[in-house]
């Protein structure tokens, strides 16, 4: 099951229409706003804020103190560090970062990989 945590200094609040999969642990205090959807394994720090209809992937993670603007999204396995500011932003990797930086560094890696391992691609 998931677990949600009681807030200490203010309510853990979970906005209307939000959905949440399996073992989804919810931090004290945390705010999740309307609509949100919440994949399996998905943990948010204490006194997170995420704003209305976020979709956050399987194993994504936002730590204790950071605030998502509404409509972000997270794709799976993602661990959010900082703040998101700009509403709508598509998010990946570990730090979380814009999508298609995050794309543009695995093929980078790939790449180097590949090179190193005598098989240029």
């Amino acid at each position: 099951g998931s677990c949600i945590d009681r807030g200490s200094w203010r309510d853990t609040s979970i906005g209307a229409h939000t959905k949440m999969d399996n073992l989804v642990q919810v931090g004290h205090n945390v705010v999740i706003g309307v609509g949100c959807l919440l994949c399996a394994d998905v943990a948010l720090g204490g006194s997170a804020t995420l704003g209305d209809y976020c979709v956050l992937g399987g194993k994504a993670a936002v730590a204790d103190h950071v605030s998502v603007a509404a409509g972000t999204r997270v794709a799976a396995c993602s661990g959010v560090t900082s703040h998101v500011d700009s509403p709508g932003t598509t998010i990946a990797g570990l730090p979380a970062r814009p999508i298609a930086l995050w794309r543009r560094e695995v093929a980078w890696a790939r790449r180097a990989a590949a090179r190193e391992a005598g098989g240029a691609r």
